[in-house]
């Protein structure tokens, strides 16, 4: 079971994203704030509970898909081959020729588990960032963070994909780098 926290950045510095360009391509023209939910999910959900943090960053109109479009977790890797394995075996099953169970079994399973990874990752690898973008998914990534109880975010590390959009929010946070409450860095 994974728990939800709705987090909340507890600072005296303000942050404050630079709206200048965009922090996927870097293009200037026609950009506009997106409520990009970042998350991070430590030891596999197995323990602790999701991380979400919230911030509006700018996209142009050519990368206001990516704003929501999540990285794949080795968690969703694996649900979704075993969910594919699954489909392929019941269909092997139906559809296919009739088998002794130790073929099935010692055989088939094992070929039908490895060709749904296989497809999956051919799946994922396959996206592909379009010319000018520094990312397929998300631009911005959150990396660590520390909490302070119930549940409130005092540090935290955002890693962009775009070095001169990194440098650049830095700039503009300064004071929160400066106060250890911020760490920007390239992904």
């Amino acid at each position: 079971m994974v728990l939800y926290v709705s987090q909340t950045f507890q600072s005296d510095v303000p942050l404050a994203a630079p709206m200048s360009c965009c922090c996927n391509c870097g293009s200037t023209t026609q950009v506009n704030p997106i409520s990009t939910d970042l998350r991070r999910m430590p030891m596999l959900g197995l323990a602790g509970a999701e991380i979400r943090f919230e911030f509006p960053f700018p996209y142009c109109d050519r990368c206001a898909v990516t704003a929501r479009r999540l990285r794949p977790t080795a968690l969703g890797v694996v649900a979704v081959t075993c969910l594919l394995s699954i489909v392929l075996g019941m269909g092997f099953l139906f559809l296919g020729p009739q088998l002794p169970e130790e073929t099935v079994t010692m055989l088939v399973a094992p070929a039908v588990v490895l060709l749904s990874f296989g497809l999956v990752l051919a799946f994922y690898g396959l996206r592909r960032r379009a010319p000018g973008q520094t990312s397929y998914y998300q631009p911005v990534r959150l990396g660590r963070t520390t909490h302070r109880w119930p549940a409130n975010i005092t540090k935290l590390e955002l890693r962009f994909t775009n070095r001169a959009y990194a440098s650049i929010f830095a700039s503009e946070n300064q004071q929160a780098v400066v106060a250890g409450q911020l760490k920007v860095s390239a992904a």
